[in-house]
């Protein structure tokens, strides 16, 4: 039945809904470069670390491995991602039907799997999607007597998350909080995660070195001030209030926890609101870009499930209701948590998937294929073009964004490039000026030129004078008269 649910919601249209978001597309290209021994984000290399890009590098490569499966295509990467959501479903399934019964494990798999956000966000490519994995397997286990086998088997869970996104360390720590008083507990806990980390930190120092500490030292400047700009003093709390007020799902969430504040179940609580309270610190947004919280959805899921279990029993007892009328609650909100899900079918098998980034996903993905064909019939493979990567991703060809664009001609360039790189972080060439063709999409004049000096490097590139040779929708193809092929 979770299986049924999951692919009626996930896999239609799964290649072009939601649109292509950037931060997807990044994963996906690294991935690539991975699979070929390349540690590269595009134009320059990467250190996984970096303002620029500090996802994990197993994670990516899975994602690399998948795509190749699918020649490539981002398909293939969706499909782990959304893979990655039936895990974590089928996850809690087996843990909470063995210690509530078997109504309330689906209960807790189809709240995960349909709620409205989870349907966008599992099918986008993104780390958090298996940190959360992670933390919820982490925690189930943490809710059993402690035990070594169970903790060596929550400091697994907690390496998928170590080996996706550095929010995995929360995680840990948490984790840890809950195994306080047990020292026993604390290394099975926290070594696997801090072996792949140290394994991620290893590979990137043994191919660039010094790269590595500018990287963490940018990185660490760059979170300080998202905390100082978005959480300083009470604006935090207020910051944790409105993530959970954003929705019926979330106040019920909330509430669940509350109600899970008991001796056996305090972890979910405890883990699912600190971690939410740890997001927050630095991210005022978080409703609106809601992948970051993924790595604590499933413990809200997992918190409303077991509060609606507490409910019913109280009520049951309170009303002294008969057994059949007992076991009946759980099918009632079953059969609701099912309703809600299926609410998602039209959206998701029109290919219509509204999300809350609109601005910042690609208008068309047939419009932005058939430019990529266009482009590929039009250039040779050491040809340089200057495109956003949610196009960029399809060229067969060198390819660079304005930012990094921007960044290559010594300019900041936002919070990706706060302090332009040396030239020989770069693989190539990645001045605007030596570009074969321009490609001004629908996100670099909603987004991508608006940061640090992109417009004012563009301007002073001259590209106002390119000839339009090419256009599909929103994207505009613009050739250099003054280009020769090296």
């Amino acid at each position: 039945m979770i299986c049924l649910f999951w692919a009626l919601l996930y896999l239609p249209n799964l290649r072009t809904a939601p649109n292509w978001y950037g931060d997807e597309i990044l994963t996906l290209d690294i991935g690539k470069s991975l699979l070929k021994g390349q540690l590269a984000n595009r134009a320059v290399y990467c250190t996984f670390f970096s303002p620029t890009y500090n996802y994990q590098p197993e994670f990516a490569f899975i994602t690399g491995l998948f795509s190749w499966v699918t020649g490539g295509d981002i398909l293939g990467g969706r499909f782990f991602s959304v893979l990655v959501g039936l895990l974590t479903g089928l996850t809690g399934f087996y843990f909470v039907s063995r210690k509530r019964g078997f109504f309330w494990g689906l209960l807790f798999a189809t709240t995960l799997l349909g709620y409205s956000q989870a349907v966008i966000h599992y099918r986008w490519i993104y780390p958090h999607n298996a940190v959360g994995l992670g933390v919820l397997g982490a925690c189930l286990l943490l809710m059993r007597p402690a035990r070594a086998r169970g903790d060596w088997k929550a400091g697994a869970f907690l390496a998928i998350g170590a080996g996706s996104h550095l929010l995995a360390i929360h995680a840990t720590a948490l984790a840890l909080l809950c195994r306080l008083k047990r020292p026993r507990s604390w290394i099975p806990i926290s070594l696997p995660p801090f072996l792949v980390i140290c394994g991620s930190l290893l590979l990137v120092w043994l191919n660039f070195h010094d790269w590595l500490w500018e990287d963490l030292r940018a990185l660490k400047d760059i979170y300080a001030r998202y905390s100082a700009e978005n959480g300083e003093g009470i604006r935090k709390f207020f910051n944790f209030l409105n993530f959970f007020l954003q929705d019926p799902f979330h106040i019920a969430a909330l509430i669940g926890c509350l109600l899970c504040m008991r001796r056996r179940t305090y972890m979910i609580a405890f883990m699912a609101m600190g971690l939410t309270f740890l997001l927050t610190q630095n991210r005022q947004n978080l409703p609106i870009f809601y992948y970051q919280a993924m790595i604590v959805f499933p413990l809200l899921a997992l918190s409303l499930t077991f509060g609606l279990q507490f409910l019913s029993s109280y009520i049951a007892r309170i009303l002294s209701l008969s057994k059949s009328a007992r076991r009946a609650i759980p099918l009632v909100l079953l059969a609701v948590s099912l309703g809600i899900g299926v609410r998602n079918l039209p959206a998701v098998l029109s290919g219509n998937l509204p999300t809350r980034v609109a601005p910042w996903v690609i208008s068309s993905t047939s419009d932005y294929d058939e430019v990529a064909k266009w482009i590929n019939a039009h250039t040779a493979p050491d040809d340089l073009v200057i495109t956003y990567w949610t196009l960029g991703w399809q060229l067969k060809c060198h390819t660079a964004d304005v930012i990094t664009a921007c960044a290559w001609a010594g300019r900041p360039a936002g919070d990706y490039f706060p302090t332009p790189p040396s030239h020989d972080r770069f693989r190539w060439d990645s001045g605007i000026i030596s570009a074969k063709y321009f490609v001004l999409t629908d996100l670099d004049q909603r987004w991508a030129l608006a940061q640090g000096e992109a417009m004012a490097n563009l301007q002073a590139s001259g590209v106002a004078s390119w000839p339009l040779v090419y256009s599909c929708g929103t994207s505009q193809v613009l050739e250099n008269p003054n280009w020769k092929r090296k």
